[in-house]
């Protein structure tokens, strides 16, 4: 099996304090991951990163910083002068299972939908002092014998729960699988329940989620509550909520707080 290289991609362009930085990625090859050098600008300063294939964002970030949080929660170390974007799902047992996710841009002609224009931008706030990106650097491989066209495509939806009790969340897409939702919460989230379909899928106290993650391959983060079905480290633990008639979250909110709910879906690309 051929070795994933880091190697450099092409540098921005309009990278400035209130504008948006744009990066284009060249196709040909299955990109598991891209690592973005930076100064002069803080992670909170880069306030959203989106990767667009084929003119469709298929990943918005809100934030540089939240990236960073959920690196940390899959044991990946602090941000420290390098942002890494993950297209392959970390901390799983097998290579297969990490690896499916990897943004496959090359001609294999098994692959329905090619991927030709890859790129990505991000938002810089007004408030930074002199910020420099350095060429998005990526971790590659060649053409791959079975290429998937299996994608992590990662949406934000915010609510703002006005106190304690019972909020229910039943608004969210039913497309493809969920790998993961990711709730960044001002205020405490007592317990998290999961329904589709009138099953429980889900349901655990903060304590007791942060415990199971703690001892499998996760690191929970102060302030996010994350319902994460690879926690053991199997792939293809997922939900499927394709034509699911009912998919809800019941979140016992401790007190009012806005909610940011990142929804990690895998599907494929659509022509």
């Amino acid at each position: 099996m051929p070795i994933p290289v880091n190697k450099p991609k092409n540098a921005w362009e309009g990278v400035g304090a209130g504008q948006t930085a744009t990066a284009r990625i060249g196709v040909g090859m299955r990109i598991h991951n891209l690592m973005i050098p930076y100064s002069g600008v803080t992670l909170a300063e880069m306030t959203e990163i989106r990767v667009i294939a084929n003119g469709q964002t298929i990943q918005r970030l809100i934030g540089a910083d939240v990236v960073d949080k959920v690196n940390q929660f899959d044991a990946k170390n602090a941000a420290n002068g390098i942002i890494t974007i993950n297209f392959e799902r970390t901390g799983l047992i097998s290579r297969a299972g990490r690896e499916i996710t990897a943004i496959d841009t090359t001609t294999h002609p098994k692959i329905k939908v090619p991927i030709t224009t890859l790129s990505l931008e991000v938002d810089i706030a007004g408030t930074a002092t002199n910020p420099v990106l350095g060429a998005p650097n990526a971790k590659e491989l060649p053409m791959a014998k079975e290429p998937s066209e299996l994608l992590v495509f990662k949406r934000v939806f915010g609510y703002d729960p006005q106190g304690s009790g019972e909020f229910q969340i039943a608004d969210l897409p039913k497309t493809g699988a969920i790998n993961r939702i990711i709730i960044k919460s001002s205020a405490t989230i007592n317990n998290i329940k999961v329904d589709r379909n009138n099953y429980t899928a889900f349901d655990r106290t903060k304590a007791m989620n942060e415990l199971i993650q703690n001892d499998g391959v996760r690191v929970p983060q102060a302030g996010y509550y994350v319902i994460d079905f690879t926690e053991e480290g199997y792939g293809q633990d997922w939900l499927e909520v394709q034509g699911a008639t009912d998919f809800r979250l019941k979140l016992d909110m401790a007190g009012a707080g806005h909610l940011d709910v990142i929804v990690e879906y895998l599907d494929t690309l659509k022509g």
